[in-house]
């Protein structure tokens, strides 16, 4: 059984979940986690193991935007707040700037994240970004709003 786990495994490049389900269509019933198993003691658990070339049974696709507005990705991103004038790297961690950061983050003004939430078109590359207080579905639908998607049905 083990050699044609190799063997299965080197030409169709499969997955676990795929060789096991090819065995169980021959008639031997073996588990996805005995597979693996298997794999791993024949060094083949990975697929570059197999070709280190980087050769692939996997096709890449591309996703073309016919029209502005047809795909539009969105992506929020939290970001440490970095005070006016840098960080305790650019100061120095017992330099005068950053005590005064530091009184100043126990008064609670500058802390935290800033939430940068972008939009990109698919079509044009045309980006918007914009830093909203925080990163709340409420504030994602008015971020999709200003951004302007009109094949969203956000629009008027």
């Amino acid at each position: 059984m083990v050699p044609r786990i190799e063997e299965l495994r080197r030409t169709c490049k499969g997955s676990a979940a795929k060789i096991t389900f090819e065995l169980q269509t021959e008639g031997i019933a073996i588990s996805r986690r005995t597979m693996s198993r298997h794999l791993v003691v024949l060094a083949l658990n990975r697929r570059w193991f197999i070709d280190p070339n980087g050769g692939s049974n996997r096709k890449p696709q591309t996703i073309t935007a016919r029209r502005p507005g047809h795909m539009v990705h969105i992506d929020v991103k939290r970001v440490g707040w970095i005070p006016d004038g840098g960080g305790r790297r650019a100061r120095g961690k017992n330099s005068d700037h950053a005590r005064e950061v530091s009184r100043r983050k126990k008064k609670s003004e500058g802390r935290g994240y800033v939430h940068l939430h972008s939009a990109v078109d698919g079509y044009s590359r045309l980006a918007y970004t914009e830093a909203p207080s925080d990163e709340k579905a409420t504030t994602a639908v008015a971020f999709l709003h200003k951004a302007g998607c009109p094949y969203l049905g956000l629009q008027e």
